[in-house]
């Protein structure tokens, strides 16, 4: 369905990940750009955004930890 998973959109994703940035961050980080960075791991896809690090849940789209 989207550029990191299948099962859900790249919208959603970028909505659970605003979650772990400030709010000026939330809406001014360029969060699409950094979607093909995602590479699937065992343990869900592994998404780098510069130097942060999130591991995204493949069929819900939610970020299960910051690594």
């Amino acid at each position: 369905m989207g550029v990191v998973s299948r099962y859900c959109s790249d919208e959603e994703i970028v909505n659970h990940l605003r979650l772990y940035f400030d709010e000026h961050e939330q809406y001014t980080f360029p969060f699409k750009s950094w979607l093909h960075t995602a590479r699937r791991t065992d343990e869900g896809i592994l998404l780098t955004m510069g130097t942060r690090k999130f591991l995204i849940h493949e069929e819900t789209g939610a970020v299960l930890k910051e690594v």
